[in-house]
C-alpha cells in the first residue's frame, strides 16, 4: 500500500488516498456508470387517491407510449393489489389483465405491469410509479434505459427525499431550478474521493472498501463536520453515479457514526493523514 500524490493544477485539486500501488485513479466521470438515456423526472403533487391524479398520470403514459420508439409503458406499483384500488382509472378489463399476465396490449401500446416483487434491470420507454415506497422509487430509479419517470405519491412527504435527489419538477411545471448544491463542501470533496477510489459496480460490497466508508465518516465526525444521511445518499445517486441500494449503505454507515454506534474496520489506516485538511481544501475551491 502506498499513499497516491496530490497536487493543485489549474485550480483543481487531486486528493491523495491509500490505494494499491497497481490501481489507477480514475475521475469521477469515467467511474460513473455510462448513461445512453438522460431519464427525464416528473411528479404530481397530490394526496391519496385522486380519480383526477390517476386519470392525468395515465394520460401522460399513454402519450408517451405513443411517441416512444418501441410503443411501450411500464406501470409500478407496490403490489399487485394496488390495481384492484385504480381500476376506475385504468379500466377494469386492462387491471384485471395487468393483474393475470403482468402485462396488456393498449391502443397506445404494450402496457407491462412491475412491483418490488416483479423487478426489472432495464427499461427503454417511459414508466408510471403510483404510491411508491422508497424502496420501489430505488429499484424504478436502477432501471438502465428508461426516458421518463412520472411519480404519482400518496402523500408527497413520502417522495420528498427522491424529489430532492433528482430536482424533479412538478408535471407541467417549467421554471428554472437553482443548481443543486451540497450544504457542507468537504463532505462532498470526501464523497468523491470515495468514489474514486471504490468498484461502483459493487459499492461497498467489497470488506476494503466498506472500511474506507467507516473510516472517512468517522474521520468527518472526529473532525466535527456536519453531514446528514439523506442527503449523503441524494449526492451520491445524482451526483456521482451510485446505485440507489448502494448508496443506502453508504448512507446507513453515515447515520450509524452518527449516533455512535460500533463498526468494524480494517486495523489499518485506510486515509492519509491529513486527508481532512485535504478535503477541506478541495472543497474549499467549489462554486458557491
Amino acid at each position: 500500500m502506498e499513499k497516491v500524490n496530490y497536487r493543485a493544477s489549474n485550480a483543481r485539486l487531486t486528493i491523495g488516498v491509500l490505494i494499491n500501488s497497481s490501481s489507477e485513479t480514475l475521475s469521477i466521470e469515467q467511474r460513473k456508470p455510462s448513461m445512453a438515456v438522460q431519464t427525464k423526472r416528473w411528479f404530481i403533487n397530490q394526496e391519496g387517491p385522486n380519480p383526477q391524479s390517476l386519470q392525468i398520470a395515465f394520460s401522460w403514459l399513454q402519450r408517451q407510449m405513443t411517441t416512444s420508439p418501441a410503443h411501450q409503458g411500464l406501470l409500478a406499483v407496490p403490489v399487485k393489489k394496488t390495481l384492484e384500488n385504480i381500476k376506475g382509472a385504468l379500466g377494469e378489463e386492462t387491471a384485471k389483465q395487468l393483474q393475470k399476465n403482468n402485462t396488456v396490449q393498449l391502443k397506445s401500446g404494450k402496457l407491462h405491469l412491475m412491483t418490488e416483487s416483479i423487478r426489472r434491470s432495464s427499461w427503454a420507454g417511459p414508466v408510471l410509479v403510483l404510491y411508491p415506497p422508497q424502496r420501489l422509487l430505488d429499484s424504478v430509479d436502477e432501471l438502465q434505459s428508461v426516458s421518463e419517470i412520472l411519480v404519482v405519491p400518496w402523500s408527497v412527504p413520502e417522495v420528498q427525499p427522491w424529489i430532492q435527489m433528482w430536482d424533479v419538477y412538478e408535471l407541467g411545471d417549467t421554471s428554472p431550478h437553482p443548481p443543486k448544491t451540497f450544504l457542507n463542501p468537504t463532505v462532498r470533496a470526501a464523497l468523491e474521493s470515495l468514489t474514486t477510489r471504490i468498484n461502483l459496480s459493487t459499492g461497498l460490497s467489497h470488506p476494503s472498501d466498506k472500511a474506507a466508508a467507516i473510516d472517512m465518516f468517522r474521520l468527518l465526525h472526529v473532525a466535527g463536520e456536519v453531514f446528514n444521511p439523506d442527503e449523503v445518499k441524494s449526492w451520491l445517486v445524482s451526483e456521482l453515479g451510485w446505485r440507489p441500494q448502494q448508496a443506502n449503505e453508504a448512507a446507513e454507515i453515515a447515520q450509524k457514526v452518527l449516533s455512535g454506534r460500533t463498526l468494524r474496520a480494517a486495523n489499518h489506516p485506510r486515509w492519509a493523514a491529513d486527508i481532512v485538511s485535504m478535503w477541506r481544501e478541495k472543497g474549499a475551491q467549489y462554486p458557491i
